[in-house]
């Protein structure tokens, strides 16, 4: 098996044997991805804080490494800008 799914909706826990493959995959694509002139990025991963909850004896040790959102939407302004709109 190389991976299982997560209670998180949406995540997976990749297992060593599937981590060493997205790794090879990872590295390959990275330098086809570098050599074609453009950039990696990463985006920090939702987790929504009913998790966070039912795991209240580690929730505190961490917990000021978590950012809350408190908006979802957003909408442009007529100057192109994007605000948050209210859910």
């Amino acid at each position: 098996e190389l991976a299982d799914q997560s209670p998180v909706k949406g995540c997976m826990v990749i297992r060593p044997t599937g981590m060493a493959l997205w790794d090879a995959l990872r590295s390959a694509l990275d330098e086809r991805i570098k050599e074609s002139g453009a950039q990696n990025a990463y985006f920090p991963l939702f987790i929504p804080v009913s998790f966070l909850s039912k795991e209240a004896e580690h929730v505190e040790g961490f917990a000021k490494e978590c950012a809350v959102v408190t908006h979802h939407r957003l909408r442009s302004t007529e100057g192109g800008k994007a605000r948050a709109q209210p859910g």
